[in-house]
This record gives structure tokens, C-alpha cells and sequence, in this order.
């Protein structure tokens, strides 16, 4: 898990960790106002399809 703060696009960030660690599955969510366990949710969904359909 990864906080970054002003990231407007999470298929960037995936792209470069995927890069680096090839193995590795990647959700992103972004925050705004969401309670953390609501977007950690949903990050977690989000690579798990990521994940399925690979």
C-alpha cells in the first residue's frame, strides 16, 4: 500500500510499478474525502480485476 498524495492517475503509478516489480498487482483509488477503510475497499477490489484478468 502506497500513499501519494496529489496523484490524479493511478494507471501512471502502475505502469512504473509494474515496471519495477513485474510480479506485483496494483489498485488504485483515489481518496478525496472517502474514509480510509472505504478506499483501501476499493483499491483492494480494483486489483483483484486487475489481478483476474491478466
Amino acid at each position: 500500500m502506497g500513499l501519494h498524495l496529489g496523484l490524479g492517475d493511478g494507471a501512471s503509478l502502475e505502469e512504473r510499478v509494474k515496471r519495477r516489480f513485474p510480479g506485483v498487482s496494483v489498485g488504485f483509488a483515489p481518496a478525496g474525502s472517502l474514509p480510509l477503510a472505504e478506499v483501501l475497499a476499493t483499491a483492494d477490489r480494483t486489483m483483484y480485476q486487475r489481478k483476474r484478468f491478466s
